[in-house]
């Protein structure tokens, strides 16, 4: 089974790779989005970890797990701003 000592995936290859092993093995991949580790992409979009910073971020990760046809995944968000969460969290069930 593949293991990612680092815990951020990467490279699209790398995703396919931890993917195929998911698989493989019946298990879910988590996605986790933190308001300390925004892409740079993101923080310049929006200037600092918004809710919607942080929901794009999740999205974008659910989409490439999509188009490799691998729906077993979590989400996960944390952040120190609880108010914030609750932003995150309402944004994902609407």
């Amino acid at each position: 089974m593949f293991k990612n000592k680092s815990r951020n995936i990467g490279k699209r290859e790398k995703v396919e790779e931890v993917v195929s092993s998911a698989k493989d093995h019946g298990v879910p991949i988590r996605i986790g989005v933190n308001a300390g580790s925004l892409e740079k992409k993101l923080q310049k979009k929006y200037g600092e970890p918004t809710a919607d910073a942080l929901v794009e971020s999740a999205m974008n990760h659910v989409e490439i797990l999509q188009s490799l046809n691998f729906n077993n995944f979590k989400l996960r968000s944390k952040l120190l701003m609880f108010f914030l969460l609750w932003i995150v969290i309402e944004r994902f069930l609407n």
